[in-house]
């Protein structure tokens, strides 16, 4: 029965000593939290923490301007802490006096001990880290940890560096972190190996940092070897892209102009310039490749000084822009004889440089336009057909009569060797890894250009389809591109009404072309070859029309049909295609339809 009272007597005799050691205790847990505070709170408010290193790193490599840079925003965010901080306390100071005169000295006293208590609470926390044992601490320090965690560019360097560590790669003192909408870009000093080995173990370090498949971009730094550049995307960079700019009413766009055809990664625009340029765009089926065709194509249908040919074997082609394509083809006899033909010009327009004042290229413009010929599914030709399209990525530059070629695949025959050595723009989507060594060369695989870990589209999945990686002038880093994207519904939606380009070439390039022609495989010699396209051009998508609307129509697209009758227009149909009465609107007069002349054309068809 003495045991509760004996409990008792034991508990009060050592309460003061107990008491006093746990106010101790707390107090030097108050004080540990106080002190952390002072350190972090002053280095951050001066901007101390963030910059002092990047500045350092600028000194040392002696690039004045990205100093000046870096110290313009040291002073910003320095000056913009301390006036929040002092903004605070003053704020907190007017609100005590306000609160004091209502409640006395309990309006300065539950502040204080509220402070002392987080203090302390804080306090205890890091007292607790510091006491771990010297395994646990080195464990601790020393684990990578997701890079989505990270809150500040020191914490988002700190895990860099620990991911490059765990797989074996030595940096040299001096980072810079860099906050994007979608993640970070960290840049590291590497102190011995090459960016290869970086790159390299990208796979691991997307593990280690906690990212998604495809989430890591590494690339080397142009401008210093030893600097690796690390793209950490948390989220999709591409999720808030904007949409394709609309053309101003009356607008003048030219060729020779830069256009913007989508976003990189880092937020830049991606833009190119299509003048006497050659492009080619690899990927496999899902990849995006018929979209960024359409978005090219279509600028260029834009232009008052370029006109766009649709070449597709195996598809619909841009059959989505309609009437801005001055050209259409489906068929390999068709698809042969254009390329003929532009292989034809290009041959001709340098004999036309002298006479028409123009030096050492074609200078595009309203009545002398250039032209690009768009070739789909170029696997899909005939040989014929490959050898022209191969000879004018050769020789179609000067004349700038050039092509965008799309595979879904590079092949390792003459067009392998010909897009390194003439095509300036090179456009990859999800493609295989021997893609990338033939078309960029064998070396860029290890400088971090990896459209092969992107992802086609599977199903109702996009995955990756619509980004690309862009080699062109101005777009030498791997950074991947988001190619704006058009469908039949934008098109139809765009505003203002698409203006359409030139239908046609000049006629000096056209008639110098015809006699430059060479025999081999052209149409038999009694066919007035260009004649017989006019007349197909004036038709468009018409079945039939009537034989003065024919006459109307090539009178605009050359003067020397002015003086044409119904007469000349029958002597020069091809051989088989006579006039018959066509009704159009209820009212019967004499034509012709499209499709006997097509096809008696694409068949080789000779005149009467």
């Amino acid at each position: 029965m003495f045991a509760p009272a004996r409990r008792a007597w034991q508990l009060l005799r050592h309460a003061p000593k107990r008491t006093g050691q746990r106010l101790t205790r707390w107090a030097r847990y108050t004080w540990t939290g106080t002190s952390w505070l002072i350190r972090r709170f002053f280095p951050y408010v001066c901007g101390w923490v963030d910059y002092h290193k990047v500045v350092a790193l600028a000194v040392e490599e002696r690039d004045a301007r990205r100093e000046k840079r870096l110290r313009e925003q040291w002073r910003r965010a320095a000056k913009r802490r301390i006036g929040t901080t002092l903004l605070c306390l003053l704020a907190t100071w007017i609100g005590l006096r306000i609160a004091a005169t209502h409640l006395g000295w309990i309006a300065y006293a539950l502040p204080t001990l509220l402070a002392l208590i987080a203090l302390g609470v804080a306090g205890r926390i890091i007292v607790g880290r510091i006491e771990k044992t010297p395994e646990e601490k080195a464990k601790s320090d020393g684990d990578p940890f997701p890079i989505a965690d990270a809150h500040t560019r020191g914490e988002a360097i700190e895990c860099a560096k620990r991911a490059l560590d765990a797989v074996g790669v030595v940096l040299r003192s001096g980072a810079d972190a860099r906050r994007q909408p979608w993640g970070w870009e960290i840049s590291v000093v590497l102190a011995r190996g090459k960016p290869a080995d970086v790159i390299d173990k990208v796979g691991e370090l997307e593990t280690l940092l906690d990212l998604p498949a495809g989430g890591l971009l590494i690339a080397p730094d142009r401008s210093r070897r030893a600097r690796v550049v690390l793209r950490a995307a948390v989220r999709d960079p591409f999720a808030a892209l904007p949409s394709l700019p609309e053309s101003r009413p009356g607008a003048a766009v030219s060729i020779t102009d830069t256009h913007a055809i989508g976003w990189r990664m880092d937020g830049t625009p991606a833009r190119v310039c299509l003048l006497g340029v050659h492009a080619v765009v690899i990927g496999v089926p899902g990849s995006g490749k018929s979209v960024t065709l359409r978005t090219l194509a279509d600028l260029i249908s834009r232009c008052a000084d370029a006109l766009v040919w649709d070449l597709d074997p195996a598809g619909m082609g841009l059959d989505a822009l309609g009437e801005a394509i001055a050209r259409r083809e489906r068929e390999h006899t068709g698809i042969e004889r254009a390329l003929a033909d532009a292989v034809a010009y290009a041959a001709a327009r340098p004999r036309l440089l002298g006479p028409l004042g123009m030096g050492d290229a074609w200078r595009p413009s309203p009545a002398l336009p250039a032209l690009v010929v768009v070739v789909d599914e170029y696997t899909h030709l005939t040989d014929r057909a490959k050898n022209l399209a191969i000879r004018l990525l050769r020789i179609g530059r000067k004349a700038r009569i050039t092509a965008v070629l799309a595979a879904s695949e590079a092949t390792s025959d003459a067009l392998g060797a010909t897009i390194a050595e003439t095509v300036a723009i090179k456009i990859l989507h999800p493609c295989r890894h021997n893609d990338v060594r033939l078309t960029l060369g064998p070396g860029m695989i290890a400088d971090g250009w990896r459209p092969d870990r992107l992802y086609p589209a599977s199903g109702d999945t996009p995955e990756d389809a619509g980004r690309c990686y862009l080699a062109a002038t101005g777009h030498r880093d791997p950074i991947i591109t988001k190619i704006y994207h058009l469908d039949r519904d934008t098109l139809t939606a765009r505003r203002p009404p698409r203006p359409c380009g030139p239908k046609m070439l000049d006629s000096r390039t056209r008639d110098l072309a015809r006699t430059l022609r060479a025999p081999a495989g052209t149409p038999a010699p009694g066919i007035d070859h260009q004649t017989v396209e006019d007349i197909l051009t004036v038709f468009g998508d018409q079945p039939r029309l009537w034989t003065e609307t024919i006459l109307l129509g090539l009178a605009e697209i050359d003067a020397r049909y002015r003086t044409w009758t119904p007469e000349d227009l029958a002597a020069h149909m091809p051989k088989g295609v006579t006039p018959t009465q066509i009704k159009i609107g209820g009212i019967n007069r004499r034509g012709y339809y499209r499709y006997p002349i097509a096809t008696a054309h694409h068949q080789g068809g000779e005149t009467p």
